[in-house]
């Protein structure tokens, strides 16, 4: 399985995530988005703190996602996308 979190702040529901998507099938990938660098930093302190090996941290915006078009099986996102400028931008996305 592979999960998009798009905005995971400073991991509220990440490390959990991740260890349900990689206990779900055995080898599953999560992969955070976070527009703020010093969130993708918080999260990255709790993945070492909890040697988790299947997430993937990246920089960018949630109206232009750097992935390819079907490439997870879900993504979500927890009170971000209030946030967002371009709400339908975002949501088309991540459609």
């Amino acid at each position: 399985m592979s999960v998009l979190e798009l905005g995971p702040g400073p991991d509220f529901f990440t490390v959990e995530s991740a260890q349900r998507v990689y206990s779900s099938e055995g080898a599953g990938k999560l992969y955070c988005l976070d527009i703020e660098p010093a969130m993708i930093s918080r999260v990255k302190k709790q993945i070492l703190l909890k040697a988790l090996e299947n997430v993937e941290l990246e920089v960018g915006k949630g109206e232009c996602l750097p992935y390819k078009n079907s490439s997870f099986d879900l993504a979500y996102m927890v009170t971000v996308f209030c946030e967002m400028p371009d709400k339908a931008r975002a949501l088309q996305e991540l459609y």
